[in-house]
């Protein structure tokens, strides 16, 4: 039986060029001259790509760099090979809803980072909700709650493990030879090692959220009161013993997905002690004073802005 050819659409390779020039293909690394001039030539570049066989594809090297996350601790962060990007990012705008239509709906208010959204400014992500927001809604719950667990997920993006991803996409409909694609991209990134995805490319974000929704799903059948950012998830609840008893539960859950919890940032609040620590997360957290300063000067000339808008608003009125 002949083996059938797994090729992108047109219109999904030309909105991942157009995403990967307009917002790189990373934050961490410059972008990529490649885009540029694919763009230059984008009706040529799309017809060359369309015909690309993913099924034959032949992954190129990835650069990869020890970047600083705080003051004493560090990450390491991906770039991809340029084509590599265009395709992952092409797959993921076309087949992204798969993925988003499993995840816990928007409109609960647990589930906050990278709900995949595409617009015509080639976002993959709603811009809401955002982390702000989500601080804000542990705010408000925290004050009608009197016990709050707090658990952040050790070393995320690195522990993700591919059998668990290669499931939910299974979960999600991805056909096999998709799957195959990604989990190849995967293992090629981290040298065959069935654990971790890369740190920095945009549509990684989405695999990221798919591969918690087992972890949502058992909150949510549970009937937990919770909000998850990324790798920092919120139950709220109202006595010690609960708040203990589902510490504990956590550890099972996220153990079955290969995960564990980050024994330092881990813990259990009360509630004015947790409204506090939202206070301290939704005010800016300079890495160091270099960073500090830099916000310094863009709070002072936001102010100017803000004044000099406010005095012309005021002259056209009167």
């Amino acid at each position: 039986m002949l083996r059938k050819t797994m090729k992108i659409s047109e219109k999904s390779i030309e909105w991942s060029i157009k995403h990967l020039v307009r917002h790189s293909d990373t934050d961490l690394f410059p972008r990529p001259v490649e885009f540029g001039a694919l763009e230059d030539m984008l009706d040529s570049a799309v017809a060359k790509l369309k015909d690309v066989d993913l099924g034959n594809y032949n992954f190129g090297p990835a650069r990869r760099f020890i970047v600083p996350k705080d003051e004493v601790s560090y990450r390491t962060a991906t770039q991809l090979d340029p084509l590599d990007s265009i395709f992952f990012t092409a797959i993921v705008y076309e087949y992204g809803r798969l993925i988003e239509s499993r995840r816990v709906p928007k409109h609960e208010g647990k589930v906050f980072a990278y709900r995949f959204s595409p617009n015509s400014e080639f976002q993959l992500y709603a811009s809401e909700p955002s982390w702000r927001e989500f601080w804000l809604q542990c705010q408000t719950k925290a004050k009608n709650h009197s016990q709050i667990v707090y658990i952040d997920i050790a070393d995320f993006y690195n522990q993700i493990y591919h059998h668990t991803l290669e499931n939910q996409l299974a979960t999600c409909g991805f056909h096999n030879q998709l799957q195959k694609w990604l989990l190849n991209l995967l293992g090629n990134v981290t040298a065959k090692i069935s654990r971790g995805i890369p740190i920095g490319p945009h549509a990684t974000h989405l695999l990221a959220e798919m591969s918690l929704m087992p972890v949502d799903n058992s909150l949510r059948m549970r009937g937990l009161d919770f909000c998850r950012y990324s790798d920092d998830i919120v139950i709220f609840c109202n006595d010690y013993q609960s708040a203990r008893i589902i510490l504990n539960n956590m550890a099972e859950i996220l153990y079955s997905q290969q995960l564990v919890a980050q024994r330092q940032k881990t813990k259990i609040y009360t509630s004015d002690t947790f409204v506090e620590h939202c206070n301290q997360m939704l005010e800016d957290r300079p890495i160091n004073k270099a960073e500090a300063d830099i916000l310094k000067i863009l709070r002072h000339h936001a102010e100017i802005y803000m004044f000099n808008s406010a005095y012309l608003t005021c002259l056209l009125l009167n």
